[in-house]
């Protein structure tokens, strides 16, 4: 017997369209699964705006991080510290 190897996005994909397959109602195709209604429906939001793709996993990485400070350059760094005189090349290292 040979095992197909299936994707998540595929998995996703089925379980999306199991309801319309077998007539089941939406809860019923959850809890067989064992993914919350609320799964289901995000599922389906990011299908029908991304297609396929949408249902890829996703990073959970935040887009944006608010509290975080800019970044400071690194010879402003060195500046800042006093270790690279202002004037000298950004490049040049303190002897």
């Amino acid at each position: 017997m040979v095992l197909k190897v299936v994707t998540m996005a595929e998995l996703r994909f089925d379980v999306l369209f199991e309801p319309l397959r077998t007539g089941e109602t939406v809860a019923d195709v959850c809890r067989r699964y064992g993914i919350s209604r609320d799964t289901y429906y995000r599922y389906r939001r990011r299908y029908l705006a991304e297609g396929l793709e949408g249902l890829e996993d996703q990073s959970r990485r935040p887009k944006t991080s608010p509290a975080r400070s800019p970044p400071i350059p690194r010879s402003g760094l060195w500046r800042c510290a006093g270790i690279i005189p202002v004037g000298e090349p950004a490049g040049s290292a303190p002897n």
